[in-house]
């Protein structure tokens, strides 16, 4: 069994979204190419496909930005979750655009985006991170 054979139709779905990472919509330094939205395009398909179904399953869009939880606050959330994996920064903010997330800071190092506070008290409230230690130790 091939889970990206499995996951095909949302792998597609990242392929076509890959144009909205281009180069010219994002300032980047040499020095914090680590916060980079492209490096999301580093990850292996799997990765892509894995981190934006933990996206699209886990967080709920708003119409106005949050303010309360940021880029570097949601990475490590998904990294400790069930199949979560190390990602950087700017690998994480290139998965939520490819998603369909708004940032409306985006010269900063990290971002905010329009995501409902009920999605974020949900994933606080959540013992997948406890189960996710336990399998994984």
């Amino acid at each position: 069994m091939d889970l990206l054979t499995d996951f095909y139709p949302l792998y597609n779905y990242i392929k076509k979204h890959h144009k909205l990472l281009d180069p010219s919509r994002f300032k980047c330094e040499p020095m914090n190419w680590y916060d980079n939205p492209r490096m999301f395009l580093e990850l292996k398909p799997l990765e892509q496909t894995i981190l934006i179904a933990w996206i699209f399953n886990t967080l709920v869009p708003s119409k106005g930005i949050n303010d309360r939880a940021d880029s570097y606050q949601l990475k490590h959330r998904f990294s400790k979750s069930l199949l979560g994996f190390y990602i950087s920064n700017g690998q994480f903010k290139g998965a939520m655009i490819i998603a369909g997330y708004n940032s409306k800071d985006m010269n900063n190092q990290n971002w905010h985006f329009n995501i409902r506070q009920s999605s974020i008290t949900n994933l606080r409230k959540t013992n997948s991170n406890v189960i996710s230690s336990k399998i994984k130790s």
